[in-house]
């Protein structure tokens, strides 16, 4: 089968002039700019928070896997691959992994924007959220037509300003933008608050996706700097204590004097599962998806294993509802097969669970440049995982679901020599 991917999760690395080159000069010393001090080289925003780049977000770039620094390890720029920043030697990467198009989330500044997010001076915060997306649009997404996808960020503390950027972006080439996981984690209303109706409107209107990516509802403490948080990352892993990151996903409190354990393998999963679990039932129970009958929201990063045992336990719960209160109208899984969809990097149970998430319902992503990515084998182990599917889901999984959630239409595939 001669196939290409599309992933709807990958990430980048945003170079030290996107809000430099792009700020009003009154903003230009409290907006990003990347440092080099006393203390290694790191972003700093508003003067106070310092923002690490470690090899956790960048070590992917890097083949073979054993030439890749540790996971949370400080890097200098120079130590950066120029494919997660550079979209040209993000291309030739992607070629090497013959994956057709890729869905970028940002890096420094969270996956939906979250360091903006909670900025004090929301006059800079909105700008910089409107740079970031000037950046990726022209520079990535229309400087290489169909191959990625745009997305965009939009401000979370107005929602009608959020609609307004919502608009500009799509007008831009967005076709999806980044939204949190849980909004009301990170001091916003919850999604079931009218608060959101104006955004919610938008993306109905467009019949476009808002991107839901994992993670992006830890709220860290706003006096911790991201150094500190680095530095604690780093002794978790060492010490084998999950307790951190469990009270930074809100699924532990800081009452609990009993360590978190990390398992091999099963820190991100099982928190993963949790997290989205969490965030697909706070959608489920909404009436966004009545209201706005053209929504769609994709779990970005959260994986597919858990979704089946929710769906049905909602199923099941529902129908005990009705019994007590007989009404019409969709059940949690039919809402889901309508509105929703999960992508996956590497889960092989993917062929049985087909039946109850839907073939239309999930999608791939490479994570490129995340260490968590199988670059450059990102295709052949997506196979592995849809191997015995026949070949017509097999196409959507691999790229066919992408262009229609996303509403994109992708390059020819780039002929390379053999």
């Amino acid at each position: 089968m001669d196939e290409w991917i599309i992933s709807v999760d990958d990430h980048l690395i945003e170079p030290p002039n996107v809000w430099t080159d792009r700020l009003p000069a009154r903003y230009r010393d409290t907006g990003p700019r990347w440092i080099s001090d006393e203390h290694g080289e790191s972003w700093l925003f508003e003067d106070t928070r310092r923002i690490a780049l470690d090899a956790m977000g960048t070590g992917g770039a890097i083949w073979p896997k054993e030439n890749r620094p540790p996971m949370f390890t400080p890097l200098s720029w120079s130590d950066v691959a120029p494919a997660c920043y550079d979209p040209k030697a993000r291309v030739e990467a992607m070629n090497t992994d013959r994956e057709l198009a890729a869905l970028c989330f940002p890096n420094m500044a969270g996956f939906a924007g979250s360091l903006f997010q909670r900025a004090k001076d929301k006059d800079l915060a909105f700008l910089c959220i409107q740079a970031y997306n000037d950046w990726y649009l022209d520079e990535w997404v229309a400087a290489y037509p169909g191959r990625f996808i745009g997305l965009g960020l939009v401000p979370f503390w107005d929602g009608n300003l959020a609609a307004a950027e919502a608009e500009r972006v799509i007008a831009k080439g967005a076709r999806a933008l980044s939204i949190s996981q849980a909004p009301d984690k990170i001091g916003f209303p919850p999604v079931i608050d009218p608060h959101w109706d104006p955004l919610f409107s938008v993306m109905n209107d467009a019949r476009l996706s808002l991107c839901m990516h994992l993670g992006s509802g830890m709220s860290p403490a706003e006096e911790d700097s991201s150094a500190d948080w680095t530095t604690r990352m780093r002794e978790a892993i060492k010490n084998n204590d999950l307790t951190e990151v469990a009270k930074r996903a809100g699924v532990s409190t800081e009452e609990m004097n009993r360590k978190r354990k990390m398992l091999p393998g099963t820190s991100t999963s099982l928190l993963g599962a949790r997290m989205g679990s969490a965030s697909l039932n706070d959608w489920l129970e909404s009436d966004n998806f009545e209201r706005y009958p053209n929504l769609k929201l994709v779990l970005s990063e959260n994986g597919v294993g858990w979704i089946p045992s929710v769906l049905s336990l909602a199923d099941w719960t529902e129908t005990l509802n009705r019994t007590a209160e007989p009404k019409e109208g969709p059940l949690p899984s039919d809402i889901f097969r309508q509105h929703i969809f999960g992508c996956f990097i590497h889960e092989p149970i993917t062929p049985k669970l087909i039946d109850e998430i839907g073939a239309d319902n999930i999608m791939v992503e490479t994570d490129f440049p995340h260490t968590a990515t199988n670059w450059p084998h990102s295709l052949d182990r997506v196979r592995e995982c849809i191997a015995g599917l026949p070949a017509d889901i097999q196409h959507k999984i691999i790229r066919g679901n992408a262009e229609r959630v996303f509403d994109f239409i992708p390059s020819e595939p780039p002929a390379l020599l053999a």
